[in-house]
Order: C-alpha cells, then structure tokens, then sequence
C-alpha cells in the first residue's frame, strides 16, 4: 500500500522515465497514424479502380514509419531503464519524482493513464500512502509513523487531493493554509498521495485498508478520525468510509467529519463534455482516432462524470462550493461553478439531501484551486471539525 522508497540510487524513478517516454510516444503516435491512414483511404477511395496498387504502398509506408516511431519510443525508454540500472551501481541517481517539476509530471500522467500505470505495475504509478512534510513516503509502521510525526496527537485528519494533484496542493507560500489551522487546533495531519488515474472505487477501498492498518501502528491512541477532500478526494473519502464500514474497519468507528471541497457529487461539466465529444467524434472515420485517443483516458477521469451518490452514514457531512462569480446565484456562477464543478453537483443539488444548510458554503469569486486557501473555507472547515461543547 505505501509507495516505499526505492533507495538510494533512486533507480525506480528513472525506470519510470522509461515507461514514461514509451507509454507518451505510442499514445500519442496512435490517433495521428489513425488520422492518417483515414485521410489516405477517403482520398485513394476516391481514385479507385486505378489507385488499388497505390494504396497497398501507402498503407506499407504508413504502418512501417509510425510503428518506426512507437519502436523509436519504445527502444528510447529501455534504454534509459537499462543506463539508469548499469549507473545505479556506480553513482547515486538523483530524484525525479520528488523535484517540483518531476511531482507535477508524475501526477498529471496517473491522472489521464493512472489506471494503465497501475495495471502494468510501472514504477511511473503512484502508490496511496501517507507522505510527510517534505513529500516523502512513510511507511504504516509505529517506528516510521513516531519519526514522520513526533508529536502524534490522537486526534487525525486525513486530506486528499483530486485529480492530478499531489498533497502538495494544501500548501501555499503565499496564503494561510488549512493545514496549519488544522494544526493549531489539535489534529495530526495526514497528506496522502494517491493515483487519482485508478477507479475511485479501487482508491476508496484502499484507503479504507490503508487507514485501518495507520490506526493500528499510530503511536497514540486513535480519539477521531476526520477526512477532508478537494474534487475527487472527497469522492474517494466517501467510498472509504462506505467501504470500511462494509469491512467492518475499526477506524470508522472513530470517523467524526467528512468535508468536501468542490466535489463533483454530481459529476463535472467538463468530463460530460469530453465525453460527448469522443461520441461524437466517432461518428467519422476521419476522427474516429481522435475518440479511441480521448476514450483511453483513466478510469479516475470517467467515474467524474456521473460522480457518486454515496452517503457515508455516521459521519458529519459537510460540503463547499465555489462559483466564479462573485454573486454564486449569477448566471456566469450558476453555469460555469469553480470552472470545473458547478455549484449543484458540489452540493448534489437534485438528489436527496446530503447535508443541512448550517453544512453548505459556497464561496463567490473563486475557481477551482484557490478554494483551498480562501479564508471563508479554512474558517468554515475549522468550526465544523471543532469538538462539540
């Protein structure tokens, strides 16, 4: 369950690399040969009887020069396995993955391939673990738990990120964060990282694992338990708890508060649009490549079309919406949300009730990201976790 670190040579990063640039070249090779070849056809189609010959040459022609490409990727990756393998016993290599830019990279991948990383057990995949305050990975053991966090409290709150994001979207050079207020109240904060690629489904029932087995090892009594998650991180929260309690987990025992920072309860605009446009766009043979491209998007980006309509039972649910709009009821708010969730489907407006008012915020003038450092958010989100009198 823990993306345990590789060891010194960090010799996993790099065979990542490899699979990264081989997995890049053959995904995007494919919709252009398919394009191609389509183009090819209408035109030679068009020439028949005459062209018969020709176009056995260009079909020759096309398939030897893309799979010379997807070849080229392919033999690219392997070899950079095999160099970083050869160097490993020579030299320490550096870290790709725990760099600014690496962690961005690695994340956006398991974000639209996650599921295919996964599945292939690449060492480009993310693993769901705790990390610690300088993203590293910590193993769900007492020793590593004490040294991660040297003043555990018993009372935990475990934070997820959305799609494409890392734990490091909860901090900010410029803004207060939730995560020192949450500090300062009295919570032990656990980042988690997780491929948000794979099924929300798959990430809920490990996080409901993985919890359990962190309650076990913690090196305190466990008092609470709250979980709070931004877009797909909510989504992956509710399974878990869903999940645990299915399980018989003993932490959901202990689960107090579950908020959720513009989830796509009912799904987000953007993924329903993207979906229809690869239905649409299979209806040509010319782009019909096009809609076998965005179609291999992951699984985590297609279950954000219909969102989720599970309600975990026993925990306090509280729900944040953003609108861009600085009146949420503006017709640019209603329409457009935080820009990728709208207002209705972060409080699942439609279906029955999930929280009562005195549970809702939305915030005005505020996109997607920022929600996570607005000051109405950080305030709201503290409140409600706060110990009842």
């Amino acid at each position: 369950m823990d993306n345990s670190p590789s060891g010194p040579t960090n010799l996993a990063d790099w065979r990542g690399v490899g699979d990264l640039v081989a997995i890049a070249t053959e995904q995007v090779s494919a919709p252009v040969e398919g394009i191609h070849r389509a183009i090819s056809d209408r035109w030679l189609g068009l020439a028949e009887p005459w062209a018969g010959p020709l176009s056995g040459v260009v079909d020759g022609l096309t398939a030897s020069a893309y799979g010379a490409v997807r070849f080229g990727g392919a033999a690219v990756g392997s070899t950079i396995s095999v160099a970083a393998e050869l160097a490993s016993y020579r030299v320490t290599l550096p870290a790709v993955w725990e760099t600014r830019r690496g962690r961005y990279v690695q994340s956006i991948f398991n974000g639209v391939w996650g599921d295919r990383l996964a599945n292939d057990e690449s060492p480009l995949g993310i693993r769901l673990g705790v990390r610690d305050d300088d993203g590293r990975p910590v193993a769900t053991n007492p020793l590593s738990l004490k040294r991660a966090f040297p003043n555990p409290r018993g009372r935990l709150v475990v934070m997820l990120h959305g799609l494409g994001e890392t734990e490091r979207c909860w901090r900010s050079d410029d803004n207060p964060t939730l995560v020192a207020g949450l500090q300062a109240d009295g919570f032990t904060v656990l980042a988690l990282r997780f491929n948000s690629g794979r099924a929300v489904a798959d990430n809920g029932s490990d996080l409901a694992d993985l919890l359990e087995t962190v309650c076990a090892a913690w090196p305190v009594p466990v008092a609470e338990v709250a979980l709070i998650g931004h877009s797909m991180g909510a989504l992956v929260a509710q399974q878990a708890v869903v999940d645990a309690r299915a399980s018989g987990h003993r932490w959901v025992g202990l689960a107090t508060h579950l908020v959720a920072i513009g989830a796509p309860h009912l799904g987000s605009h953007i993924e329903k649009g993207v979906h229809g446009l690869s239905q649409g766009l299979g209806i040509f043979e010319e782009t019909r490549p096009l809609a076998s491209f965005l179609e291999s998007r992951s699984a985590g980006i297609k279950d954000l079309r219909n969102g989720t309509d599970h309600r975990p039972d026993g925990v306090h649910l509280h729900v944040i919406a953003g609108a861009i709009s600085a009146d949420p009821n503006h017709p640019v708010g209603v329409l457009f949300g935080d820009l990728v969730v709208r207002v209705s489907s972060a409080i699942g407006r439609g279906r029955a009730p999930r929280s009562s008012p005195s549970d809702v915020l939305v915030v005005g003038g505020r996109n997607h990201a920022n929600l996570l450092h607005d000051s109405e958010v950080i305030s709201h989100t503290r409140g409600w976790l706060a110990p009842s009198e």
